[in-house]
């Protein structure tokens, strides 16, 4: 650990960003958290290469960055190493690193090889709470423990006050090294990271002294390397037992053993443990109780019931029998409205939330811009505020269009909006509001259906973790499912997150295919409601179409660069003028005849969507904006498109985006997806290009246009 000033200071509601609210200003600091999920068997090469690199970045006064803090976990996500970066200055040191890191030959190649290392790797950018310690060396060994919150949005405000007064409560054995909040990356995310001392962890010496004497087996360590040749993950707990089960005892064999888990709302363990000390009696005649268990270290308020049994048959008769006992159905409901998901095996659990938003999907001509530019402008720069007519002054383009912008006194309550640009047309994708700013025109074309926004996330567990980056990591678990159903999906990914657009007529179905695999919530007004299937209409799929078999179309590969970059809302007039040049006014000379290429493709994506920025660019079009407002992700990764469709694609075949996320999901592949009004268009690594075409041509069984 390197690198701690108090602050008691309650953080006062205002109206303000909560970068602003919450944050350490004397500091400018922004901080980056990496997860890397690395092969088991390639753990102490990583260790070494990771170390090496560090160094030399930490100490070399030419990069703004040092790093805070490394780490391999002990419990919780297996073969996962996190790192803690500080750059002093906030976004300009991140983005002068970055440039940096790119022309950086050693670290290019250090990349390379660290690549070939990692099952899948994840970030944020994070800020100091303004009342936590600065994170500072700390004199060892030490157990470190880092606490992930996942925040219901706008309660960060009230999290900010109640832990301003809460830290001082945990000051007197130091073990309070930092307390960070997301920037960018999964939003409303906390982190406390603090600090155990072997010596004060009376209640874990047989652990530790285990852990040492493993250590230094060699014999064990031998075992360790062969093992981890075998395995793909892997992932431990620390439990506790409850005072009032069994303790486990080896039984008489052979039995089948079912390992139940439950994953409570917090605040609840006491209520179940009382419940549960009177139910467990229900339960004994069979002797199938081995143990009961809570969890300590790694996922919080998290139950394990181990029961064991002579037969299937036998499992089905002594739960059944169960039921006949009185006080076990009062049992069981006191105990289901406290667990948030339950599980008969521990596994990873993503949320799906519906959100509050109705959409319309929109083109609008080349020749027809000149009609919606006004609008366009109006949804990009006066939402939710009033924009007076001096306002016009900031931009040093005497763009005709904006001199009419003191018509509108009034403002844009858009809060969902994404303009694509295409050498075909303009694709805005809009909420409700934002479509009335659009007048009918025979230029302007329409989807006839509303669309819901669907967005996957993790529930608290760092099992997100252990997945790809965009649109890959739920490939198997929403795309296919939804194709095999014959659902219809538009896909949206941005910086910050990947959004599945879904017919709202098929919001049923989407519930009943997708229930088993996630927990999911319908966002009203500012609240995660629980949702479950309902009845659907009969047919020979569930919406009651018959499944076609998707066509596999054809793919062309640009030889741009693309860039995925992010923008604080706060600079978006400083990049005015640009942004709307290359917008509405740019024409690459590669596209004069206004048809894509092998040789380039004009490509601009512009997200706007609650209050976060989202900007796909290639790297010709990155060259006109400033450096230091744009910023990129902390592996300042260039992406290489595949464009899907030799003709327009049309909004009712299924399976589209399950042909191509699917093979780049079994192959680890991470990707970005944007689907427009005529074509989709997939983003993946350029590291991985050569890859994507070979999986491409292999699909097809003739060559990819490349």
């Amino acid at each position: 650990m390197r690198r701690l000033s108090l602050s008691g200071d309650k953080v006062h509601a205002r109206k303000d960003a909560h970068s602003n609210l919450l944050s350490k200003k004397e500091t400018s600091s922004l901080y980056k958290i990496q997860f890397h999920n690395v092969k088991p068997d390639c753990l102490e090469a990583y260790e070494n290469l990771e170390a090496e690199v560090q160094n030399k970045l930490h100490q070399d006064k030419d990069y703004p960055c040092e790093v805070v803090g490394s780490w391999t976990t002990w419990y919780g996500e297996q073969d996962q190493a996190v790192h803690l970066w500080r750059y002093r200055g906030g976004y300009p040191a991140l983005t002068d690193c970055l440039v940096k890191l790119k022309n950086n030959k050693e670290y290019m190649e250090f990349r390379k090889e660290r690549a070939k290392m990692l099952i899948s790797r994840r970030n944020q950018l994070l800020l100091e709470f303004s009342f936590w310690n600065e994170p500072l060396p700390r004199p060892g060994p030490n157990i470190y423990e880092l606490r992930s919150y996942h925040l219901k949005p706008g309660t960060m405000i009230e999290w900010g006050n109640h832990w301003a007064r809460a830290i001082r409560h945990r000051q007197e054995n130091n073990e309070a090294v930092g307390g960070f909040f997301s920037q960018i990356g999964h939003l409303y995310v906390v982190y406390h990271l603090w600090v155990h001392l072997w010596r004060y962890r009376g209640g874990y010496p047989a652990l530790t002294d285990c852990l040492v004497k493993l250590k230094n087996n060699k014999e064990y360590m031998e075992f360790r390397k062969e093992r981890a040749k075998m395995l793909i993950s892997r992932r431990n707990q620390l439990l506790l037992e409850f005072s009032f089960w069994n303790e486990p005892l080896p039984r008489p064999g052979p039995n089948i053993y079912e390992l139940r888990s439950y994953h409570l709302k917090p605040g609840t363990m006491i209520e179940w443990g009382n419940h549960w000390a009177r139910a467990i009696r229900h339960r004994q005649e069979n002797n199938e109780a081995v143990g009961g268990f809570f969890s300590q270290i790694g996922h919080l308020y998290v139950v394990y019931h181990l029961w064991a049994y002579e037969s299937l048959q036998s499992r089905e008769e002594t739960r059944n029998t169960a039921w006949l006992k009185e006080g076990w159905d009062v049992n069981v409901y006191n105990t289901e409205i406290r667990v948030g998901r339950q599980e008969n095996n521990p596994a990873d659990s993503m949320d799906l939330h519906i959100l509050d938003h109705r959409l319309r999907v929109t083109s609008i001509s080349k020749n027809g811009l000149v009609h919606f530019t006004h609008p366009l402008i109006k949804l990009i720069f006066l939402r939710n505020r009033t924009r007076r007519t001096e306002a016009c002054a900031d931009f040093h383009r005497p763009f005709e269009v904006l001199l009419h912008l003191h018509v509108s006194q009034q403002s844009v309550s858009c809060k969902f909006f994404s303009l694509t640009e295409t050498p075909e047309n303009y694709t805005a994708v809009l909420d409700e509001e934002g479509f009335k700013e659009l007048q009918p025109s025979e230029h302007l074309k329409v989807e006839g259906s509303i669309w819901l926004p669907l967005n996957v996330v993790s529930n608290g567990n760092a099992s997100s973790s252990s997945q790809a980056v965009g649109v890959t990591k739920i490939a198997k678990s929403v795309i296919a499912p939804l194709a095999q159903q014959h659902v219809s999906v538009f896909m949206l990914s941005t910086y910050q997150t990947d959004f599945i657009l879904v017919r709202e007529s098929d919001l049923s179905v989407v519930i009943s295919t997708l229930e088993e695999e996630f927990s999911i919530f319908k966002e009203v007004g500012g609240e995660s409601i629980p949702v479950h299937s309902q009845d659907v209409s009969n047919g020979l799929q569930k919406n009651g179409r018959e499944a076609i078999q998707p066509t596999v179309h054809p793919v062309l590969i640009p030889q741009n660069q693309f860039c995925v970059m992010s923008l604080d809302p706060a600079t978006l007039p400083s990049i005015a003028t640009t942004l709307i040049d290359v917008l509405f006014y740019s024409n690459s000379p590669k596209e004069e005849d206004g048809s894509p290429s092998s040789q380039g493709i004009k490509f601009f994506s512009f997200s706007l969507i609650d209050g976060y920025i989202s900007l796909v660019m290639d790297t010709e079009a990155q060259t006109r904006f400033p450096a230091d407002l744009l910023f990129t992700s902390s592996s300042g990764e260039l992406w290489r498109m595949v464009r899907i469709g030799g003709q327009p694609l049309g909004f009712d075949e299924c399976g589209i985006v399950a042909q191509i996320s699917q093979p780049l999901a079994e192959s680890d592949i991470s990707a970005y997806y944007i689907s427009t009004f005529s074509f989709d268009h997939a983003l993946v690594p350029e590291e991985d290009i050569a890859s994507v075409v070979d999986m491409l041509q292999d699909q097809r069984k003739e060559p990819a246009t490349s």
